[in-house]
């Protein structure tokens, strides 16, 4: 019988009976009447069942007894069942509604999408990698730790990860989508503010993250950097290099160096600058000889935040 419904059916007799219910686990939830028709005293849903074992399914023992006082009895189950059989429509990224979807992301994020039904339901996952991902009662999907493309840990693993959405209606009724999640990769590259000799890619090494990565991976003038050498302190892990550089032949065999060194770090606010001035006389076409002055808090090496200032003699010779 369908939700809230009452009346379960009638009952009939070859003689003249007297009806009666005589026992059963819910007998005190029905009543029947002198023409056999059977009740129950109360509307019931399946969803919130009130029968002794509380799965809907209601006993009652019915007798019928005669005017000699003969009886028979019958033991009767009446289940309570939604009358909705419909199951809910579901609608999930940029409103795919059929029984797959597919939807790409990019790393180290962890929203995915956000899942609706034609009606009230509950929400639930299942598939592969359904312990990857949450979804919340108002339909929001997302991963529950955002997802690395470089380190791919799908159930396949790659970086396809798959799961099914369930969407459960309050008659029972469900309907599933079967959604693949692609994660994409995204550029980590640290912008650099001019074409300096530094170059820095977050991540570093494998294995190596935060500014231990940063140092390892660092190459100065297209050589790897020691982490050591690198020993400013990248305090949000990115940073903008800039460095000027000119030469101006001011008299016969003489030319003047200038150049101008900073180093940005976004996250702090904290600017580093360094100078450099020396002039060089061309001893012949492939050497030349020099002294300068260099000074700032930036070392002309860009390896050194806390430089000291000094005076500096060259010596360049080319073959």
């Amino acid at each position: 019988m369908a939700d809230n419904e009452q009346a379960f059916g009638s009952w009939s007799a070859d003689r003249a009976v007297t009806w009666a219910i005589v026992g059963g686990a819910d007998e005190t939830r029905f009543s029947i009447d002198q023409n056999g028709a059977l009740s129950l005293t109360a509307p019931q849903t399946a969803a919130s069942p009130n029968d002794a074992d509380g799965n809907s399914i209601y006993e009652v023992v019915i007798q019928a007894t005669d005017a000699n006082n003969y009886a028979s009895t019958q033991t009767i189950y009446a289940t309570v069942g939604s009358s909705d059989t419909t199951a809910p429509v579901l609608t999930g990224p940029d409103g795919q509604t059929g029984a797959t979807a597919a939807v790409t992301v990019a790393e180290n994020t962890t929203a995915v999408s956000a899942y609706a039904a034609d009606e009230s339901v509950t929400w639930s996952l299942a598939g592969a990698d359904a312990a990857k991902f949450e979804i919340g009662t108002d339909g929001s999907l997302a991963f529950k730790a955002a997802p690395d493309f470089e380190a791919r840990a799908s159930a396949a693993g790659d970086n396809a990860y798959k799961a099914t959405v369930i969407g459960t209606d309050a008659a029972g009724d469900d309907s599933r989508q079967d959604l693949t999640v692609n994660v994409s990769d995204v550029d980590e590259t640290l912008p650099l503010a001019a074409g300096g000799p530094v170059s820095l890619r977050a991540g570093g090494r494998d294995g190596v993250s935060g500014l231990d990565g940063l140092l390892q991976a660092a190459r100065i003038d297209g050589r790897s950097a020691r982490s050591d050498e690198l020993n400013f302190a990248l305090r949000d892990g990115a940073a903008h290099v800039l460095v000027l550089r000119g030469e101006w032949s001011f008299a016969e065999n003489w030319d003047l160096l200038l150049e101008h060194r900073t180093l940005y770090e976004p996250g702090s606010g904290a600017v580093d600058q360094g100078f450099l001035a020396a002039p060089y006389y061309r001893v012949s076409d492939n050497a030349r000889i020099g002294a300068g002055y260099d000074f700032g808090s930036l070392s002309s090496d860009l390896t050194e935040t806390e430089h000291q200032s000094g005076v500096f003699v060259n010596a360049i010779w080319s073959f």
